[in-house]
């Protein structure tokens, strides 16, 4: 399974925030490193969170939560478990989703 970089995750953030607008930059390296490792858990030898949905899930709930950048955390999420899944060629199926 591959396991998106910090690097990438700060790529893809600035992508959105130019074409979207905001404020460039991480607010805390921390909080940041906390929740790109959140997904890769462990307890006993065993992964918490065993599917890569459930880790997709994870990242973008604690990127979202950490809010370790200066400014686009809680719009611009949702997105990563997206380009997660190009990265890992995940498939996602949703009936209906609403992102507000």
């Amino acid at each position: 399974m591959k396991k998106l970089s910090r690097r990438q995750i700060v790529y893809m953030h600035e992508i959105l925030i130019n074409e979207t607008g905001g404020t460039q930059g991480i607010r805390d390296n921390g909080l940041l490193e906390s929740a790109l490792n959140a997904p890769f858990q462990t307890f006993d030898g065993e992964y918490l969170y065993k599917s890569i949905q459930l880790k997709a899930t994870k990242l973008t709930f604690f990127l979202v939560k950490n809010h370790p950048f200066v400014d686009g955390s809680e719009p611009h999420h949702p997105n990563k478990i997206f380009e997660w899944s190009f990265f890992s060629r995940l498939r996602i199926r949703c009936s209906s989703i609403v992102l507000a």
